[in-house]
């Protein structure tokens, strides 16, 4: 939700990987507990949309992209950072 209205109400350029999921999504989970066998699952009771409807996209793709690799995590190296310490082109970092 936070990256969908960052990316409606501002210019904020996205590095790293895409969203798990899209703008508009089921949320408020509800819980239930089995009566019988005491199994305790979540149910969402809301539909949340923050985009238009006719918005098919299963994510939201990033500007620049920057997979975290199990090596990257192993070193305490983050890909999103030096790419956005690299440059792109498209304006300067402050």
């Amino acid at each position: 939700m936070l990256v969908t209205d960052l990316e409606k109400w501002s210019e904020a350029i996205f590095v790293g990987e895409p969203t798990s999921s899209h703008g508009n999504a089921f949320g408020d989970s509800y819980r239930i507990v089995m009566p019988n066998s005491g199994v305790t699952f979540r149910v969402s009771t809301l539909w949340h949309q923050y985009l238009d409807s006719r918005d098919k996209r299963m994510m939201v793709e990033p500007g620049l992209p920057a997979s975290l690799s199990f090596d990257d995590y192993q070193r305490g190296r983050d890909p999103a950072l030096l790419t956005i310490l690299a440059g792109s082109g498209r304006r300067p970092v402050r």
